[in-house]
């Protein structure tokens, strides 16, 4: 496979693959039926077998080639910004100030490699001080989308971002299991469990609770209220 061959199959994955979580996704619930967390999903082959990520000091700008290169604790590795790429807004702002990334940054990569050859496409560049937002997202593939919605969904919403950063400096819970499911299926047993346990959840929690009890049609949120219930079950114990 020749180099350009093989970047430009790069570039169509970077363009085309990365929508989960979008209207527009093939993996969106009006399509699919309903995929539980799409963030969790597991990634293409294609993609599971080429996506990497790369963390690195910014060295060099090849501007015959439209690559960057970064210092990484394995060499240097070279990496393809494109029309696709989605930066965090740290970035982006800089850059709408004339203000390129400098010499000496830290910079967080993740892309797809070109098949047998040194350059990898970039599906996402962040700061590397900006990692740990996504760290609770454990498939890479779903870590490059959720990074890309992020910073693209909410890009002229800046106080959706922090009140998300806000909830993440919060306190945490053990992560639900999908293997040990205990299913609280009725409303009865919903309302029971929470009637019992009402003062464990907080108060954001509780609202959305009692919010689901007062809502006349038992079935408008059916699917959402027993992975609310599943979820909250596991995180308070």
């Amino acid at each position: 496979m020749s180099k350009i061959i093989s970047v430009e199959a790069a570039k169509e994955m970077v363009g085309s693959k990365f929508d989960i979580g979008t209207a527009s996704s093939p993996f969106a619930p009006s399509r699919s039926g309903g995929m539980g967390n799409c963030y969790e999903i597991p990634a293409p082959k294609e993609i599971k077998d080429n996506i990497v990520e790369i963390d690195g000091i910014y060295e060099d700008y090849n501007e015959s080639e439209g690559t960057i290169a970064l210092r990484t604790q394995n060499g240097v590795e070279s990496v393809m910004p494109v029309q696709n790429t989605v930066y965090s807004t740290s970035i982006a702002e800089k850059a709408e100030e004339g203000n390129a990334i400098q010499l000496g940054d830290q910079l967080s990569v993740i892309g797809i490699k070109a098949e047998d050859r040194p350059v990898s496409i970039a599906v996402t560049i962040i700061m590397e001080e900006e990692k740990w937002i996504f760290e609770q997202v454990k498939s890479l593939y779903g870590r490059a989308n959720a990074i890309k919605n992020f910073f693209r969904l909410f890009k002229d919403a800046p106080g959706k971002q922090e009140y998300i950063l806000n909830q993440l400096r919060g306190k945490k819970y053990r992560r639900y299991d999908v293997g040990e499911d205990i299913l609280f299926d009725s409303k009865q047993e919903q309302m029971l469990k929470y009637a019992l346990s009402k003062e464990t959840y907080p108060c954001e929690t509780q609202r959305a609770y009692e919010s689901m009890f007062r809502d006349p049609n038992p079935s408008k949120h059916k699917t959402e209220q027993k992975l609310s219930s599943f979820c909250l079950f596991h995180q308070n114990q």
